[in-house]
């Protein structure tokens, strides 16, 4: 490309990002307290439209599933799901930050990005859709998603293990300026070892394996469901639910005349982002840049999470007590660490065009430079004025806060046998009470579904047969 022609691509970029300084509307504490007190908020209070209409869609459909509005909640996934679809054939569907062209690095603005298809928000679309096609009783609905799940897991680790070959090509330079950021002792972003049980990738999700294995389970494919419980124990995950599972893989007795219910819970909500900034010593071939990075604060998810479990009661006995599978908040943390190579060289490269590379000159002169940065500030920075640069960089220069905020902190889960028949339930969590009746079929499971926030649940039961 010659130029001319890059500098006006830079040029309309430029104007993008300043029109870009208007923040995604977040109403979500507003949003999150109401659904604590029990408060209606109208789910489509998100705007569908420009680049957060993927994200819109996923808090809108969460926000109508915690209001028990199931039919809506699925239609909202599913326009979701079909965005995302269309996302994934322009090949967005990536681990990577996508905002490595010359177009998004001549603007610092992250908001004035797409709200990318991120791999572990897409896998928990399928499981949170999943959910809504059991409490409407479209099991085929949730035999759908599944497949979809095993699909994008795979995906996933591809896309995953793709980024951090690609990443590997400049490690040097990346961990320098991760390093040099000191994220963990600085308190700017929390460690996914803050989260237990520790996630070594985005794509460990228990939760949803767990879903994959019952779905192969209810249609005999023993083998593939023991695969997925077992991968779940290769998490370091330990959970009595994962060995019922293994051991009902195995062909251990079961009573002819028995059932079982799988209860779920999904407590809390995962932290959500916020600004920090940080001073990156890029080495003595280049000044210290500063940064502003987007971050997880831990204290966020706090205040929505009671800590406890599910527990259920029939005749005051106690049956089960959930324990738990999969920590939410810690793919959210690990999902961010995966992408944080790219955000840091984003930010080199914007801030190079910023500060019009001052201190670069000895590498134009010929002087070697081990910066991994400086061949790619030397082509962008140079096309610029540095006054017009550092403009574009003040009005433009900010982290990308978005995610999806809605989602569950943590999942937890118990499986037991019940006796055949009609049950009445008592349901506790999160210091409220709820009664529920099921129908245990012989040779069925039942799942018992909760959503849990401190004073206030939602509950439904689904049998899990073809």
């Amino acid at each position: 490309m010659k130029v001319s022609s890059l500098s006006c691509v830079l040029t309309l970029s430029l104007v993008g990002a300043i029109s870009g300084c208007m923040v995604y509307p977040d109403r979500t504490a507003e949003i999150k307290n109401d659904l604590v007190a029990g408060r209606p908020t109208a789910y489509d209070v998100y705007s569908r439209t420009g680049g957060n209409r993927l994200l819109a869609l996923q808090e809108s459909g969460r926000l109508a599933q915690w209001q028990g509005k199931y039919r809506e909640s699925a239609d909202l996934y599913g326009e979701a799901i079909a965005f995302s679809d269309k996302l994934e054939d322009k090949a967005l569907f990536s681990i990577g930050d996508a905002a490595d062209s010359t177009m998004s690095v001549a603007s610092g603005n992250d908001l004035t990005m797409d709200y990318p298809v991120l791999p572990f928000e897409r896998m928990m679309l399928h499981v949170m859709s999943s959910c809504n096609c059991l409490a409407l009783g479209d099991v085929d609905g949730f035999g759908v998603d599944m497949r979809h799940l095993e699909r994008i897991h795979e995906l996933s680790k591809k896309a995953i293990a793709d980024g951090a070959k690609e990443a590997n090509v400049v490690e040097t330079g990346y961990e320098e300026a991760r390093q040099s950021v000191n994220m963990r002792s600085k308190g700017l972003v929390a460690s996914p070892s803050d989260f237990a049980p520790v996630a070594k990738s985005s794509c460990d999700n228990a939760y949803a394996l767990y879903l994959m294995a019952l779905y192969r389970e209810m249609n005999g494919d023993v083998r593939e469901a023991l695969s997925y419980y077992e991968l779940i124990r290769e998490f370091g995950i330990k959970n009595p639910s994962v060995d019922k599972g293994i051991s009902a893989c195995k062909n251990e007795s079961k009573a002819a005349d028995e059932g079982e219910i799988i209860a779920i819970l999904e407590e809390g909500f995962v932290p959500g982002k916020r600004e920090d900034h940080a001073v990156v010593d890029m080495g003595s071939s280049a000044p210290n840049l500063n940064m502003t990075l987007p971050s997880y604060s831990l204290a966020d998810c706090l205040p929505y999470q009671e800590g406890g479990p599910l527990v259920l009661f029939e005749d005051k006995k106690c049956l089960s007590v959930t324990t738990p599978l999969c920590d939410i908040a810690a793919l959210a943390v690990k999902a961010h660490d995966e992408r944080l190579k790219g955000i840091v060289r984003r930010k080199a490269l914007t801030s190079g065009v910023a500060t019009g590379l001052i201190g670069l000159n000895t590498i134009v002169n010929g002087t070697i430079c081990t910066n991994p940065f400086a061949e790619a500030l030397l082509l962008i920075g140079g096309l610029f004025t540095c006054p017009v640069a550092e403009i574009a960089y003040l009005c433009s220069e900010r982290p990308d806060l978005r995610s999806w905020t809605l989602l569950p902190r943590r999942v937890q889960l118990s499986r037991i046998s019940l006796k055949s028949g009609r049950h009445e339930l008592l349901l506790y969590a999160a210091g409220e009470k709820q009664k529920l009746v099921v129908d245990v079929k012989p040779g069925v499971k039942t799942i018992v579904h909760c959503m849990a926030l401190p004073g206030s649940i939602k509950c439904f039961s689904a049998n899990l047969e073809k």
